[in-house]
């Protein structure tokens, strides 16, 4: 059914700071999520000196450290289907990159992939089995490592190499698990590739040879976007596998737009907008564009909450006291009024870094 986009800016203006009820944590973090429950958000933090990954209960205002090591760097936490693990990329300078496992109470920390083979970016197969990854494998025809595309078991066991020549990235899985769509570059540029799970059957879907990055697939499996474009301009593609019709999904927009990430239930497509936060709706008749602005700016990271019907985001802006990890809900950002102060919560994290986030059900192995 054909799409008509419709763009309406909201400018959403917040005091320093939303009208909730805060807890505070040793560590200086503060957090208005009493509303939430049942669910958490897992994501990579500075602390004290290196990134590490750490989970906020959302029920019971905890934040709970999952990796510390004073010589490694952690990054990219991502949920299990069951929510009884966390797969992420760590790395120091004695061993490289690797990707690892951890339960979702911070026990059983296993690294999956072998010292000689840099790896990030971990992606969950739907059924938990496998996980893909961006991976560098020494390639003796040129005598140096290039960018492959990777799966291992999330035992540790069964690492593949899936792509055969140099430079591919961004594995993304399709819901069924049983194809992996994914970006291959060359000297012209790069286009959008798709392949069975098991690295068989590639098949090219775009020829435009511009720079794309972080396909993401619609819940329903029918159709895969991506960020398309070069300095300063890029925008937000939607393919269709069934016909493979392209619609420019942010053409009326004048930022540049890239990383979008499907809402679970493939209403709503979040994206980076210059360094604000784009959204799309998509309903039966059209599809409505919203750009967020936010409290202080400077969207890096976002996730969705499981029931689509909250966003969390890291915002880093010129005010230091509007910098944290918020949630907002989606509703209120498309109506006239916009959200009010009460609508969105906050998680300070003073002058640390916060990014990755990543939402999931807060599984039995938290409790």
């Amino acid at each position: 059914m054909k799409r008509i986009v419709f763009l309406v800016l909201l400018t959403l203006t917040l005091s320093r700071q939303a009208s909730a009820i805060f807890y505070q944590s040793n560590e200086g973090y503060s957090n208005a999520l009493s509303r939430l429950h049942n669910d958490a958000i897992v994501f990579s933090l500075e602390s004290p000196s290196l990134q590490q990954i750490h989970m906020l209960d959302t029920k019971t205002a905890s934040l709970k450290s999952l990796t510390s090591s004073k010589d490694r760097v952690a990054y990219h936490p991502v949920w299990s289907p069951d929510g009884l693990r966390i797969a992420f990329d760590s790395a120091s300078d004695k061993d490289g990159s690797g990707i690892f496992v951890v339960n979702a109470d911070g026990t059983q920390q296993k690294r999956l992939t072998k010292e000689n083979v840099d790896a990030e970016r971990p992606v969950w197969s739907p059924n938990g089995i496998y996980i893909a990854m961006n991976c560098a494998v020494f390639d003796p025809s040129v005598s140096q490592s290039v960018s492959q595309i990777c799966t291992v078991n999330s035992d540790g066991t069964n690492f593949k190499v899936l792509t055969t020549v140099p430079n591919n990235r961004f594995p993304a899985w399709s819901p069924d698990g049983k194809k992996i769509a994914y970006v291959w570059c060359t000297e012209p540029g790069c286009d959008l590739y798709l392949m069975n799970a098991d690295g068989s059957a590639r098949t090219q879907l775009t020829t435009s040879n511009t720079p794309k990055f972080m396909p993401s697939w619609s819940p329903d499996g029918k159709h895969i976007v991506f960020s398309s474009g070069d300095n300063p301009r890029s925008d937000i593609f939607m393919i269709t596998l069934d016909g493979g019709a392209f619609t420019n999904l942010t053409k009326d927009l004048s930022t540049r737009n890239d990383w979008p990430v499907w809402s679970p239930d493939g209403h709503f497509l979040a994206f980076h907008a210059d360094y604000d936060l784009g959204l799309i709706k998509f309903d039966a008749d059209k599809t409505e564009t919203v750009e967020w602005f936010g409290p202080g700016g400077g969207f890096y990271d976002y996730a969705w909450s499981p029931d689509s019907t909250r966003l969390a985001f890291v915002s880093h802006g010129l005010d230091p006291e509007k910098s944290g990890i918020y949630v907002v809900p989606i509703a209120c950002m498309f109506v006239a009024t916009g959200c009010s102060e009460k609508d969105i919560v906050k998680l300070n994290v003073s002058s640390s870094w916060a990014r990755d986030l990543n939402w999931a059900y807060v599984s039995a192995a938290w409790n």
